[in-house]
């Protein structure tokens, strides 16, 4: 067989991972076989493979199907890193649907059509997170994350969590604080429907800025990140915060991701709710810890 029929047949065979990855394998595993003293050449090939997102080896698959749907950007950011954590220790594959993450940040791609297989109870998905039992072809759910039992997958999916080229906040956003010559403190205050009384919201305001004030940290030296900034804006001035100004953005409609972004870059941060997934995200894939 000579090498031009081989790389035919492969991508044949490499057609078929779509419809039946175990033929797939089988029909790879065949054409190995064909190659006479192939040692070296078959590992090329199963390198270039792997690269390409085939897996040799079908062991079974995890998927993440309601991204995006269930829960905000922080919950599908976790929901994102639970499945790849899933994936690694149980070897299984992970098919991960398009989401708003794989559009911004330069994340493999992981949407290979599987969003039909069965939701495991998330005591199984405990279980298996601690390597207790080994399950596969199975779907997360809307399995709430804490990113704390994910902390070993910290150093990975930092690195998978950078900006695409045409969408450089991280960049733009250092840029604008290079000249601070200080630390950078971002306060995160969650409102929105968990604190949904304008007097609440002004108590839970003043209790941050007590807070960094019994840090010995201005407010005025620190960044604001709020989702409900209108009904309080007269006490956000009052107390001097700085906030980013959606009017000086490259990108004005992504504020939200600035604002994430922004937590993420902080060399102290802070929240007044700290089962936020939005302020969680961003501690988890930040790079220094939150004090």
């Amino acid at each position: 067989m000579t090498p031009e029929s081989y790389f035919e047949s492969l991508g044949n065979a490499i057609a078929l991972r779509t419809v039946d990855l175990d033929v797939s394998t089988r029909e790879l595993e065949r054409l190995e076989a064909l190659i006479p003293h192939g040692e070296v050449f078959t590992q090329l090939t199963k390198n270039h493979l792997l690269a390409a997102g085939l897996d040799l080896s079908p062991a079974g698959w995890v998927s993440a199907k309601y991204i995006g749907q269930y829960g905000r950007f922080g919950n599908s950011i976790g929901q994102y890193c639970l499945a790849r954590a899933l994936g690694r220790r149980l070897g299984l594959r992970v098919s991960i649907p398009p989401w708003i993450g794989a559009e911004v940040f330069n994340l493999p791609h992981l949407d290979f059509g599987m969003n039909n297989l069965q939701v495991a109870e998330e005591t199984l998905i405990d279980e298996a997170l601690d390597e207790k039992i080994l399950i596969k072809n199975f779907d997360i759910g809307r399995y709430i994350v804490d990113f704390k039992s994910l902390e070993s997958e910290r150093a990975l999916m930092r690195e998978e969590f950078t900006f695409r080229r045409e969408i450089p906040l991280e960049t733009e956003l250092r840029s604008m604080i290079r000249n601070r010559n200080k630390p950078l403190f971002v306060a995160h205050l969650r409102l929105g429907d968990v604190v949904p009384s304008e007097v609440d919201r002004i108590k839970e305001l003043d209790l941050i800025s007590q807070r960094l004030e019994e840090s010995n940290v201005s407010p005025s030296e620190v960044y604001l990140i709020t989702d409900s900034s209108t009904e309080i804006s007269e006490q956000i001035r009052r107390f001097g915060y700085e906030m980013l100004n959606r009017e000086i953005l490259k990108i004005p409609k992504l504020l939200w991701l600035y604002e994430w972004t922004l937590l993420r870059v902080a060399d102290h941060r802070l929240t007044n709710n700290p089962e936020s997934t939005f302020f969680q995200s961003a501690e988890f894939l930040g790079y220094s810890q939150t004090n």
